[in-house]
């Protein structure tokens, strides 16, 4: 689903900023849900999120600080950057074709 997608890519970019020993993060994600179930606002009832969700608080425990911020869909950021994904899955699906 798209809200596994943002935590794989989540634990993706928590693990590449603790190799870089940084103290806080700032994580900008375009999932409300997800946003809302790492800040406390929402439980986790998946059981498949609930993975994930683990997994991402014990990367947490490597900062001294993690914040979340929900940025809307509607937001020209996204936008771009869901034109560029696409964009590329599109280049892929045609190079396997």
């Amino acid at each position: 689903t798209n809200n596994q997608a943002e935590y794989e890519a989540l634990i993706a970019a928590l693990k590449a900023a603790s190799a870089l020993n940084v103290g806080e993060v700032l994580c900008h994600l375009d999932s409300e849900l997800v946003c809302r179930q790492l800040t406390g606002q929402y439980r986790v009832k998946n059981e498949d999120l609930q993975k994930l969700w683990k997994k991402t608080l014990e990367l947490t425990r490597c900062f001294k600080k993690v914040s979340y911020f929900n940025v809307p869909r509607t937001d020209c950021y996204i936008q771009r950057a869901d034109r560029l994904v696409n964009e590329r899955l599109d280049l892929e699906q045609n190079d396997n074709s």
